[in-house]
């Protein structure tokens, strides 16, 4: 079994800590395996943290991430190389991520605290038909309060 965190965010996007302190934090202070940055709507601290991670030769590895604002809430999207437009439609943007390759996880679903996709988008992309229009993962556990009030339904629904 390997440890991962998908969901960080970077002092290049709207984190504090600069992408360089995450990766010595994570190396040095951690025993994750896999890490993934993703700031809201830029890609760019992603990037730079697989360049860094590529020349430093961290004991773990990353894969470039990006929260996603659709009209719906925020979509985790992750092994992307290109950035996606924010406020485009849910199911649009799942199709742009799935286009590059990547795949998507809903973060803090259902939860009323921040910009979260509902039970409804949920249960819509869940039953649309087309290929190119899923989401590959529900964040269960959210340790912020964001994610706390809603950590019951999300279980039930995953």
């Amino acid at each position: 079994m390997a440890k991962a965190d998908l969901h960080i965010h970077s002092g290049a996007g709207d984190g504090v800590a600069t992408v360089g302190q995450i990766l010595e934090y994570v190396e040095h202070e951690t025993d994750l395996d896999l890490i993934a940055i993703t700031d809201h709507d830029l890609i760019h601290g992603a990037l730079e943290a697989r360049e860094l991670v590529a020349k430093r030769a961290y004991r773990f590895e990353i894969i470039v991430g990006v929260e996603i604002t659709t009209l719906e809430g925020h979509l985790l999207a992750y092994d992307l190389e290109e950035p996606i437009r924010m406020l485009l439609p849910l199911a649009h943007t799942i199709e742009l991520v799935h286009e590059q390759g990547g795949f998507c996880v809903v973060p803090h679903p259902m939860s009323w605290l921040t910009r979260s996709i509902g039970y409804n988008g949920l249960c819509r992309i869940m039953e649309d038909e087309r290929d190119k229009v899923c989401v590959e993962g529900l964040e269960v556990l959210n340790p912020t309060l964001a994610g706390r009030v809603i950590y019951d339904k999300v279980l039930s629904l995953n």
